[in-house]
């Protein structure tokens, strides 16, 4: 029972994300195993609206890298017997040292006139971020000072990066932890 109200709960948060169509792009900054990604993947094999769409990762973990590859190289076979081709990029790195824009005065703030196109733009963000305090001397701290003002927690940072990566139609999905 606990099983299938799991799996539920995966597919209600890619089912918040609307229609996956062809040449999309989609963001989990924080893939771990993948099963957030394959219910996206599950989801467009069901919805049969797209042929072929992108899919990108980030996990700092080595062995949870390996794992949502893994899992996602067998959600792509399902698709791909199905017609569609999902490309699929999980990152073996931090997405918040990866993605503090030096530029930006305020991480929270819109985007100026002058922002830069160059970065990639994602039609659907879904994400489990983690959640728990920065100490002052984290890395990730130190790249964002002068951007968050007071002490900032990891999911704060990973909501504000991930933000800025939606396309100004794009729709995001995250599970939020009750204390935020």
């Amino acid at each position: 029972a606990l099983q299938t109200e799991h799996i539920d709960r995966l597919s209600f948060m890619a089912q918040q994300l609307g229609p996956i169509r062809t040449g999309e792009r989609i963001l989990d900054p924080a893939i771990g195993s993948g099963v957030l990604a394959c219910a996206i993947v599950e989801k467009a094999i069901a919805e049969g609206l797209s042929r072929e769409f992108w899919l990108d990762g980030y996990e700092i973990d080595p062995e949870l890298c390996k794992a949502s590859r893994d899992t996602l190289n067998q959600a792509t076979q399902k698709a791909a017997a199905q017609g569609i081709i999902v490309h699929v990029c999980v990152k073996e790195g931090d997405f918040i040292l990866s993605n503090i824009p030096i530029a930006q005065p305020r991480l929270l703030l819109e985007r100026p006139a002058n922002y830069s196109k160059t970065s990639t733009q994602y039609d659907h963000i879904i994400a489990n971020p983690p959640y728990f305090k920065l100490n002052s001397n984290d890395p990730r701290v130190k790249a964002s000072a002068g951007q968050v003002k007071g002490h900032t927690n990891i999911y704060t940072l990973f909501l504000a990066l991930a933000v800025k990566k939606l396309a100004p139609h794009g729709r995001a999905s995250f599970i939020v932890p009750r204390s935020f």
